[in-house]
C-alpha cells in the first residue's frame, strides 16, 4: 500500500512538472523546488479529503479559488 501511495505521488508530481514546466522556467531555481511542494501539497488527496470534512462546498471552492 505505501509503495502505491509513493508510485501514485510520483506520477502526480511528473504531471505538475509537465503541466506548469513554462510557470516553473519563469522562477529562480531554488524557488521551483517550493512551488512544486506547494502546488503538490494543494493537490493532494489528503488536501481534498479535509476541505470535503471540514467545509461546506462554497467555502471549499473559495479556499480553492
Amino acid at each position: 500500500m505505501e509503495q502505491q501511495d509513493r508510485g501514485r505521488a510520483g506520477r502526480a508530481r511528473v504531471q505538475l512538472e509537465a503541466v506548469f514546466t513554462a510557470d516553473f522556467a519563469a522562477q529562480p531555481e531554488g524557488r521551483r523546488a517550493l512551488l512544486l511542494a506547494g502546488l503538490e501539497t494543494t493537490t493532494s488527496w489528503e488536501a481534498w479529503q479535509h476541505l470535503r470534512f471540514t467545509r461546506n462546498p462554497e467555502e471549499a471552492r473559495q479556499v480553492m479559488a
